[in-house]
């Protein structure tokens, strides 16, 4: 199996975290997806934390690199690692997508 660059994936991993960011921004995003009576205000300081905290992780690990520092080149020699990086990486892409689109679902009133 062709190995897969975690670069790409954190790229845009990062790319979609700064567009919920942005939804979350607009006082209103929210109102159509949830119960009145919830508490939203919490959900895009959670949002931009959890954006924070996956920036240092790729920071930490090099995922934002392209050079021997990289992530990739530091998992070449271990796929298995690798392939699990890639897939939580994917995961975490399509959690990110599904909450971009939320505000585009029908209202959910409980």
């Amino acid at each position: 199996m062709a190995e897969i660059p975690t670069r790409p994936l954190y790229k845009e991993a990062v790319i979609i975290f700064a567009q919920l960011v942005r939804l979350l921004d607009n006082p209103n995003a929210l109102v159509s997806i949830v119960s009145e009576d919830r508490d939203t205000s919490a959900i895009g300081p959670a949002i931009r934390d959890d954006c924070g905290r996956f920036k240092v992780w790729a920071e930490n690990v090099g995922a934002h690199r392209g050079d021997r520092l990289s992530l990739d080149h530091r998992l070449r020699e271990a796929t298995r690692m690798q392939h699990m990086v890639v897939r939580l990486l994917e995961d975490l892409i399509t959690a990110l997508r599904d909450g971009s689109l939320l505000h585009h679902r029908l209202p959910y009133k409980s």
